[in-house]
């Protein structure tokens, strides 16, 4: 495969329809309301999503290259990141491994018990979480929480996509994140967007999914 840069892959996503169509809006998992960004909408077996892994996988070898990558683990977001974080694995190569989290609320994730024996097992000294789009930073928290209480010295996360300036339920735990493409995307609380954004216009609402 050839090398893909960030911004040829940002416009690949955007011209495989990841984005809401203008006329839809929907609510996050976060209730902000806003145009939605939904990689599950790219099929496994597609090109955009062997970029996927590429851009995440250049993205954590450029900001951990002081670090050990033998010694990481790839951790995922359920849903949005399960399917991705093992071929992430594979692709850094070497002792890296991925582990998977599973949902526990709508806001929430876990590990499953065979990742958390995994961790204990191999010890790690880095863990990245990797979420598909950076929001609130709601879901990841979880995730990274999680991930600390079983004595990991760094973990951090990553998002494919940030899409506000500052996450906040990550600066609330006092977790350091970064993105691979950061784009602030108007991103409404539900009350001005009744007043003057996407609902005031008329634009269809899709309600998150509890």
């Amino acid at each position: 495969m050839a090398e893909i840069t960030i911004p040829q892959f940002r416009d690949h996503l955007l011209e495989s329809g990841v984005l809401d169509p203008e006329g839809i809006h929907h609510e996050f998992v976060s209730g902000m309301h806003g145009r939605k960004l939904d990689f599950d909408t790219i099929p496994e077996d597609s090109e955009l999503f062997n970029e996927w892994v590429k851009v995440v996988s250049t993205e954590i070898r450029r900001l951990y290259t002081a670090h050990d990558l033998g010694r990481l683990v790839v951790v995922s977001v359920a849903n949005g990141t399960n399917r991705l974080v093992p071929h992430i694995a594979d692709n850094l190569g070497g002792d890296v491994f991925a582990v998977l989290t599973e949902k526990i609320s709508a806001k929430a994730v876990r590990l499953t018990p065979g990742a958390e024996e995994e961790i204990i097992t191999k010890s790690p000294n880095l863990a990245v979480a990797v979420e598909d789009v950076g929001t609130k930073g709601t879901t990841s928290a979880t995730a990274v929480t999680d991930v600390r209480r079983l004595g990991v010295p760094e973990v951090e996360a990553l998002n494919t996509w940030q899409r506000r300036e500052r996450l906040e339920e990550l600066d609330s735990i006092r977790a350091v994140y970064n993105a691979v493409i950061f784009e602030p995307l108007p991103t409404l609380t539900p009350e001005y967007c009744r007043e003057s954004g996407y609902c005031a216009q008329g634009w269809e609402f899709i309600e998150h999914e509890k």
